[in-house]
């Protein structure tokens, strides 16, 4: 009965691979070719690649390369941050050999994009920190971002939904999430996560 199950839980996802993959990613592509403008195309190429992602997270089997998502990760926060003004200081050793899980890559991927959406949405101009190192049989990421002076977040009372979704995915990958603000010298939105 358990294999019966398994297999029609197995069954059930490849179904629901092949339904986004041939329907919603056909949509995007004809998004895509048929946009008015620059932003138009990229938005649709971006919503595509998410798309990817979350087929690519139904294959328990598949593994994905971190360094490589190291890569991509620093070409959309080059492409999203830098025409805002904030800088960027990036600090990432190579990991050319550690493999992620699908559901390990999907949650880190979408935790630093949701960090880059707060830091856009809630931060001044100034040096976007990103801090990713891979230790004894963990992964480290630090980020921080400015601040505006009269950001609630800057007294400690933040937790809206973006960063409750980034608690929630680190919870699923049993790590520790700290978020705290720095006042000194100016006021600074720190994210930490250790994930095993």
């Amino acid at each position: 009965l358990r294999e019966a199950k398994l297999a029609g839980a197995d069954q059930e996802r490849k179904r629901i691979m092949r339904d986004l993959h041939d329907d919603v990613g056909g949509r995007l592509l004809t998004l895509i070719h048929t946009a008015g403008d620059d932003r138009s195309a990229r938005l649709a190429r971006n919503a595509l690649s998410a798309l990817r992602e979350t087929i690519y997270a139904l294959d328990e089997q598949r593994r994905y390369n971190f360094q490589d998502m190291l890569e991509e990760f620093r070409s959309e926060l080059d492409e999203r941050v830098v025409p805002t003004g904030l800088k960027i200081a990036w600090q990432a050793p190579p990991a050319e050999t550690l493999t992620l899980p699908p559901r390990y890559f999907i949650n880190i991927r979408r935790i630093l994009s949701e960090a880059v959406s707060n830091a856009l949405e809630h931060g001044d101009a100034g040096k976007f920190d990103v801090y990713l190192a891979v230790g004894q049989q963990v992964i480290e990421i630090r980020l921080e971002n400015p601040l505006w002076r009269n950001n609630p977040g800057a007294s400690g009372h933040f937790r809206g939904r973006g960063l409750n979704n980034i608690h929630t995915r680190i919870a699923e990958l049993d790590g520790e999430l700290s978020l705290f603000c720095r006042i000194m010298p100016s006021p600074r939105f720190c994210l930490q996560a250790t994930i095993p």
